[in-house]
């Protein structure tokens, strides 16, 4: 390059400035930056060879190259295609060094995942609850407003047995036992000497378990009066205390929720006309066949109701293998209007068991107004602003003699408010450790469910703030049956467990392979996942 500048200056001297200039230009854009150029970044050795084609920030120049850069290439990949390739018109012009701390510049700032985040944020898209979430937060919504009992050691039922074949007075109770299962043949004769052989019964109460969600089939075998109660003690699911003919078998279902246990009771009557006296109680969880409920799945401890959501809903959308509450359609919004007046009336019909208020109360609006203050709090996972509650709440209260037509309104509002059936978002892009955004995000991620006492007061008082504070909640949470049959589900899910049912085999090659059989499989799997 020198001896042309020398030639042509000798014989134009008048064109010397200028060509020397564009030779001084060509040789900086074109040749290898080597020894001045070896303390130089990639940023730097980008923005002299490569930003006058793809633009200072990557974004592409008119006429150059107007693509983005933006790519899938390896670190590895792309320095050595730089190495070969690059500059375009004058390729391995920047090699070795050079090319990989450009390739090492280009990949952090626009190849790797974190740059296209960067470049191109995700679209955040309102996300509703899923089934399973609506039901779960319903749940958990009421429950909150009840105290929690802690479970018993024992694993089994409560057995009270009476002198009586009609009625279970505490007067007439004989002895009570703990039974882990309920298989019992007396034939013609008492249980106890003390009990009269043709006329007795007998009462098994607690709470059983369900480790996943769906129906649950109790069987009972037993040619004597029976009635069965569970997640209800006022209504039975089987009613068989008058029998007819020889019917010996009865059974009901009735859908659960995962993780939770629910009240249930047993009862049992000998009469005169009964010549035996016998019991079997089994049950058929969902994908299972009929057999004994497992003891540790039963607890003397009475547990109180869990309100199931009964109403149909649309299926969520599971194209991608999980469930997205994606789709929001007219039968979504029709089921959450039902599902509403579903909870609403049961709240109004469990008032004084979730309030405490006392007939006649003469401060009931107070309390009954407080009491859907912290209901909308609760539901929208967060503290209400002054406009919020009179809108949700107080307006409905003021100058009303029915109270509960006044709750029911209140219930119903805030279970169709988006604030309740949307995930919430951070409030803005600069605000991302919202104390209540991150116990909504925790709670939804570990439970499919709202954010408890606890884990709320955290959010309240700034304890959720560090990596430590939200490290303890999550270690708390994890324990929880719910995390448990989350994890467990996804397990199901992964795994296609939910096709089992479906599994056959050729009977003259497996003539043993049967539904026991898979059943048996499922079982082995949930206790290994479990024990892991």
């Amino acid at each position: 390059m020198k001896v042309f500048i020398h030639a042509v200056s000798r014989s134009k001297p008048s064109l010397t400035p200028v060509l020397t200039h564009i030779a001084c230009l060509a040789l900086m854009l074109s040749a290898p930056l080597s020894s001045d150029a070896a303390s130089l970044t990639g940023k730097q050795i980008y923005l002299k060879q490569c930003a006058s084609c793809h633009g200072k920030n990557g974004q592409g120049v008119n006429g150059e190259y107007e693509e983005p850069l933006t790519g899938k290439r390896s670190l590895p990949s792309l320095a050595k295609y730089i190495h070969r390739q690059m500059p375009e018109e004058e390729p391995k012009q920047c090699i070795g060094d050079d090319a990989r701390k450009v390739a090492k510049y280009i990949f952090d700032a626009f190849y790797s995942p974190a740059a296209h985040a960067r470049i191109k944020p995700p679209k955040i898209e309102l996300s509703r609850l899923t089934l399973n979430q609506y039901k779960n937060s319903i749940a958990d919504l009421i429950a909150s407003f009840r105290p929690k009992r802690k479970p018993a050691t024992a694993k089994g039922l409560r057995a009270d047995y009476f002198n009586d074949g009609r009625r279970f007075n505490s007067s007439r109770r004989v002895f009570s036992r703990i039974e882990t299962i309920i298989k019992h043949d007396f034939g013609p004769k008492s249980p106890h000497k003390k009990l009269n052989a043709k006329r007795f019964a007998i009462r098994w109460s607690g709470s059983v378990f369900a480790s996943q969600s769906g129906k649950y089939e109790f069987i009972i075998h037993s040619p004597n009066g029976i009635k069965l109660f569970v997640n209800n003690k006022q209504t039975p699911i089987i009613d068989a205390l008058v029998r007819s003919g020889d019917l010996k078998s009865v059974r009901a279902s009735i859908h659960l929720l995962a993780g939770r246990s629910y009240p249930f009771r047993v009862e049992m009557v000998k009469l005169s006309r009964d010549k035996t006296a016998n019991i079997t109680l089994n049950w058929k969880p969902p994908y299972r066949t009929e057999h004994i409920i497992p003891p540790h799945l039963l607890s003397p401890t009475q547990h109180h109701e869990t309100l199931i959501i009964n109403t149909p809903f649309p299926p969520d959308d599971r194209s991608r293998g999980y469930e997205r509450g994606s789709n929001i359609s007219r039968a979504w919004h029709e089921a959450t209007t039902y599902a509403a007046i579903e909870a609403a009336q049961y709240v109004t019909n469990n008032l004084q068991n979730l309030t405490s208020i006392r007939p006649k109360d003469p401060n009931a609006a107070k309390t009954l107004s407080d009491f859907c203050v912290t209901f909308a709090r609760r539901a929208f996972r967060r503290p209400l602003t002054p406009t919020q509650k009179t809108f949700f709440v107080t307006r409905y209260f003021q100058n009303t003699k029915d109270l509960e037509l006044a709750v029911k309104k209140s219930i119903l509002l805030i279970l169709k408010s988006p604030r309740f059936l949307f995930h919430s978002t951070a409030p803005n892009s600069n605000s991302p450790t919202d104390p209540h955004y991150i116990a909504s995000r925790i709670a939804f991620a570990l439970w499919d469910s709202i954010p408890d006492k606890i884990l709320y007061q955290a959010a309240e008082s700034g304890n959720l703030k560090t990596d430590a504070q939200i490290t303890a909640q999550i270690t708390r949470m994890r324990s929880d049956h719910r995390t448990k049959a989350k994890i467990l589900d996804f397990y199901h899910r992964w795994l296609l467990v939910d096709r089992l049912h479906e599994l056959n085999k050729d009977k003259k090659q497996f003539p043993d392979f049967n539904k026991q059989i898979i059943a048996d499989l499922r079982s082995s799997l949930d206790m290994f996942l479990d024990d892991v």
